[in-house]
């Protein structure tokens, strides 16, 4: 009996302290939207396609993505062709795998970004509009 007392006086010490040490003044855990987004790198796109299998396609310029399965988005990463691309659409939109594909890169810290030297491939010139016009873009 007095084992199990003292061991859980331990825990609740342990819990105490593990709460000053990771408290207030600490950033370890702060998961907000504004330290994300202040963390993220930028990378061009350098090609938007959707390609023979109907998969929408991103490839950045110079960023990689080779473990981009782990956010378990149903995104993935092409190695021979360096690009993210996800799988056919079936209840989403283009747009809806556009913003899929771009979440899932913020997630590993790298905002995609449009830009006017971006390649577009098979792309219908109506979704090519919304994808410039859900804000994903920046002239130069």
């Amino acid at each position: 009996m007095e084992i199990a007392l003292f061991l859980f006086i331990g825990l609740i010490l342990l819990g105490i302290f593990s709460l000053s040490y990771y408290g207030e003044s600490s950033q370890l855990f702060n998961n907000s939207e504004d330290s994300i987004m202040d963390e993220l790198k930028s990378d061009l796109i350098s090609e938007i396609g959707i390609d023979e299998q109907s998969r929408l396609y991103i490839k950045p310029k110079s960023a990689k993505f080779p473990y981009i399965y782990r956010e378990a988005m149903e995104v993935h990463w092409d190695e021979d062709e360096c690009f993210l691309y996800s799988p056919k659409p079936r209840d989403w939109f283009y747009l809806d795998w556009f913003k899929q594909i771009t979440k899932a890169a913020e997630s590993q810290s790298t905002r995609l970004i449009i830009n006017d030297d971006t390649k577009w491939v098979n792309v219908p010139n109506e979704i090519k509009q919304k994808l410039v016009d859900a804000g994903y873009s920046k002239g130069g």
